[in-house]
């Protein structure tokens, strides 16, 4: 019998004795070395996007280094990076890249962790001197930081904000487990945000002196990939970084976790906490290195362990009524910790029954292994991710080849090419089996304990068992009779077992403007094809009718909302969900369907070679869905759980009440309930709701883009999608319409401890005249609204982590835009950051010269994003879907893209500024913390 009590991650101690050691072979497009001062670079050609250049600056030191007057300080250094450096002044860094078609945020960014920190840098690189000022850039970084006294004092303000960002519950928690949880090692004194009262008091020379301690090139890579020369990047490289100097030789020191000497409860609780949930961890040391195929065998046996286990949850999450929720896995926590991890979601008024439920799944899974079936699927799904990756490596933006680089500088993982990884996992998988699985589970080390832990609201915590209650349970669950999981046999050996009556093409259009063809058939579907070439071997399904939930009787709403999730559950034709699952195991074809308020849809997605599947798959799920009577009740539970628990949260009634106003108050918008959902859910509805979403093609356009060949594909067409049959389909129209804000109005709300406000401020209307240039003209005035915001609320007043700012408009179902600016802040800061917005408004709005620069720089930068993003079959899915679904006259947005672009000037955007901003009524809303109502 497994005792899991014991089990910790020790995968890769374990050796095969049927699996040669031989060292793996390293991809030989990888270009690396090291400096005689230390710092190791890696470069990685890869011509996919062209003219795109991804860098990044890793430095091996983090939170974990600080001394105790440092706490924050590695990350608040991190931030400095972006405030002042040799070649570039206080935010000139930013504005110069941003001229070049940099986005902050996207392109431009950093983060620290406690063993790391890593700048990130992408950029257009047109002509050499773009890997040249990248260079320039990634070595000031390194060691060219100003760190001038006034930035540092409006970035404390900045981090400080950030900190309260993450203010709540979640983090009052934390802040008390961490210490029990990690055994009081350094890493829980070390949490990467700091200590607030250091960030606000420290003295400079603390800050530089982390700086100068840490940013040392013995501690440092640069990573390069994208479409570069490798050798005149390696020539910058050691220009710009060959010269850096080895300041002080402060050993890398590495804080292990200590073990646990006893079986552990910690139990904490919140009063603004919503959900109950039980974790297990058992942590332990480990040197996970890749180098050889031993390795990559106990690599490949985690992988399919952590998705086995992950299906059997998903299995019985759908059955049982004891937890909403779980999961178990091995996973890594830090630099050199990993760990038996898992936890469950818990129901408030099971919290026994669902700790033994997961408890009792945790042991026959240990117990028993996994079946045939199980582990079959995992395998063949595995194996076609391997495939894909390597047959699409062509098409594989340059920038996934980083996260290898970065594994192989940290952990030491050897670097493979994507066909020697499927060499791999073609020579390894197979060897996986429910044997080896079992004795890979056997021969973990049976020597240590288990933290058990338990977090939720204080108003449960006398439900909470004590510790020894749970020891008791485990000790009862190990000893107890458990029956095996019972191996699965196929359900089907066909998708489809009766014949389709296909329907014809009826018209055939071909549209030169962005090389389509619109098909026109029988039973009243359109079909738009595009073949591509973009990415490979891949085609990508779209489709889509007006209507959707709100388009039903009013009555039935509340029942729509669960029929796509029990139907899902429920499976297809002859086939259980699970059933689904494993005939499908290794098929790449999936075909998904949406039931969204304005709108029903479907998205598929196939191989070419299994593009008919694809479209067998979808005809299957729309004429044939199933109904798990069984299944429905559990469905309802965890809905039922969910909204109860958000109910708990003090920001609900706030959230509501913002909804309400701008979405309108009526059916749609009132709240969930267990009272509403129990008088308004009749499960004789479901399968009648689905078929009246789905029942016939008419009316539905459905999109086809990828690798093709339209002669081939239309028979395909014909039979899958003009098989569907069913009566004529009149468009019911809306009946909710999404208001207009006719009048200036405000939300002022006090609710929860946390000390920080959330702000909305709403612009929405119905009255515009949409264009493509009107929707750039948007889009312009979204960007424009971002940096100055950011340069005011940040980067001068210190008072936000950042600003959000989203811009959307839509003609059909119904005209509507709608602007939103929304940020978190010191409540005592509200008024005066308020006031600010409307000051950058009023300053848009007067005068074009004040962001004209910031025109032309949002200019380069849209144009660079539309380079990237037409160079994918998701954007053509999308665009034309858009086009078709908002009744558009023509394709202007992306035949004159750049001309529209270009023809925008910043006097166009202070008058739609005017028009959308100014000379609307708006609707605030606020929510201070409970503290503040008085004040």
């Amino acid at each position: 019998m497994m005792n899991y009590k014991y089990i910790f991650f020790s995968l890769f101690l374990l050796i095969s004795p049927f699996v040669q050691g031989q060292i793996l072979e390293a991809d030989s497009n990888l270009l690396s070395g090291r400096l005689d001062n230390g710092l190791q670079y890696y470069i990685y050609p890869h011509g996919y996007p062209e003219d795109l250049v991804t860098l990044r600056l890793y430095i091996q030191a983090g939170s974990i280094l600080e001394k105790e007057n440092q706490l924050g300080l590695a990350h608040f250094v991190e931030h400095m990076a972006f405030n002042g450096t040799k070649n570039f002044e206080k935010n000139e860094l930013i504005t110069y890249l941003e001229s070049k078609g940099v986005t902050f945020g996207s392109d431009l960014n950093a983060h620290t962790s406690f063993d790391e920190t890593v700048y990130k840098l992408q950029i257009p690189a047109y002509d050499s001197t773009a890997i040249d000022t990248a260079m320039m850039i990634l070595a000031d970084w390194a060691h060219n930081i100003t760190f001038d006294s006034l930035e540092i004092e409006k970035e404390r303000g900045v981090v400080i904000e950030e900190w309260r960002s993450g203010q709540g519950p979640g983090s009052r928690m934390r802040q008390a487990y961490l210490p029990r949880m990690l055994n009081y090692s350094r890493y829980a004194e070390r949490l990467p945000i700091g200590d607030t009262a250091i960030i606000k008091n420290f003295v400079k020379r603390d800050l530089v002196s982390f700086y100068e301690d840490w940013y040392q090139p013995q501690l440092m890579a640069v990573a390069v990939t994208g479409d570069i020369s490798a050798n005149y990047t390696m020539k910058k490289i050691k220009e710009n970084f060959g010269d850096l100097k080895n300041k002080k030789d402060l050993p890398r020191l590495y804080y292990p976790i200590p073990p646990s000497v006893e079986d552990d409860l910690i139990i904490v609780t919140d009063a603004e906490a919503v959900n109950v949930d039980f974790s297990l961890y058992n942590i332990t040391n480990t040197s996970n290195v890749i180098r050889t195929e031993n390795d990559y065998l106990q690599f490949l046996t985690a992988q399919v362990y952590n998705r086995l286990n992950q299906n059997r949850f998903n299995d019985v999450e759908d059955t049982t009524t004891l937890f909403r929720s779980a999961d178990l896995g091995f996973k890594g926590l830090f630099e050199h910790s990993s760990g038996l991890m898992g936890g469950v979601s818990l129901y408030g008024d099971k919290i026994e029954e669902g700790i033994r439920g997961y408890l009792t799944e945790v042991e026959r899974i240990h117990r028993y292994g996994f079946t045939t079936s199980e582990i079959d699927i995992i395998r063949k799904n595995l194996l076609l991710q391997f495939k894909s990756s390597f047959e699409n490596q062509s098409k594989s933006s340059s920038a996934t080849y980083l996260n290898d680089i970065k594994s192989l500088y940290f952990k030491g993982y050897q670097m493979v090419s994507k066909k020697e990884e499927y060499r791999l996992a073609k020579k390894y998988l197979p060897l996986i089996d429910s044997t080896r699985l079992m004795d890979y589970l056997r021969q973990l080390p049976l020597n240590r304990y288990n933290t058990y832990m338990i977090t939720g609201p204080d108003s449960l915590r006398a439900d909470m068992p004590t510790k020894n209650e749970v020891l008791e349970w485990v000790s009862a669950i190990q000893s107890s009779d458990l029956h095996p999981p019972l191996n699965k046999t196929m359900e089907s050996d066909r998708l489809l077992n009766s014949e389709i009556m296909a329907g014809q093409i009826t018209r055939e259009v071909i549209d030169t403007t962005i090389d389509i063809e619109i098909l026109t058939l029988d039973n009243g579907a359109r079909v738009i094809l595009k073949p591509t070439e973009l990415d490979n071997n891949q085609v990508l399904l779209s489709g889509f009718r007006n209507g959707g939930l709100m388009a039903l009787d009013s009555t039935k709403y509340l029942t729509s909302l669960f029929v796509k999730s029990i139907v899902a559950a429920s499976g297809y034709g002859d086939f259980s969900r699970d059933g689904l699952s494993q005939y499908l195991a290794g098929s790449s074809a999936s075909a998904i369907f949406v039931m969204a308020k304005n709108r029903n849809g479907i998205a598929g997605n196939a191989k070419s070679e299994e593009l008919e599947q694809m479209l067998e798959l979808m005809y299957l799920k729309w004429h044939y869905p199933r109904l798990d009577t069984s299944l429905i009740e559990n469905i309802l539970n965890k809905t039922i759980e969910s909204v109860e628990n958000s109910k708990k949260s003090p920001s609900y009634p706030f959230s509501i009440a913002l909804n309400q106003r701008i979405a309108g108050h009526n059916y749609t918008t009132e709240p969930l309930s267990e009272q509403r959902i129990v008088d308004e859910f009749k499960a004789e509805d479901v399968t009648s709701l689905y078929h009246q979403s789905f029942g016939t093609a008419d009316g539905f356009t459905f999109i086809l883009v990828g690798n093709f060949d339209a002669k081939e594909v239309k028979p395909l067409i014909e039979t899958y999608i003009g098989g569907i049959k069913g009566e004529k389909w009149e468009d019911p129209g809306l009946s909710v319409v999404i208001p207009a804000i006719e009048k200036t109005d405000s939300l002022i709300m006090y609710a929860g401890e946390a000390d920080k406000s959330r702000v909305n401020i709403f612009f929405q209307n119905s009255e515009f005249d949409y264009s493509s240039e009107w929707s750039l003209k948007l889009e312009m005035l979204e960007e424009v609204l971002k940096v100055k915001l950011r340069e005011n609320l940040r980067e001068d007043n210190g008072g936000v982590y950042g600003v959000g700012v989203s811009a959307s408009s839509a003609v059909s179902p119904s005209p509507l835009y709608r602007i939103r600016i929304a940020f978190g802040c010191s409540p005592e800061n509200t008024p005066l950051l308020v006031d600010q917005v409307w000051k950058e408004i009023d300053a848009i709005s007067n005068d074009a010269d004040y962001f004209a620069v910031e025109v032309e720089n949002i200019k380069t930068q849209m144009m660079e994003r539309h380079r990237k993003r037409i160079e994918k079959n998701s954007y053509w899915t999308s665009v034309i879907r858009d086009h078709y679904y908002q009744k558009l006259d023509n394709w202007d947005l992306i035949t004159q893209y750049s001309n529209l672009l270009d023809s925008i000037t910043a006097s166009d955007i202070r008058i739609m500024c005017q028009q959308l901003l100014v000379n609307q009524p708006y609707f605030k809303a606020v929510l201070y913390p409970e503290t503040f109502v008085n004040q």
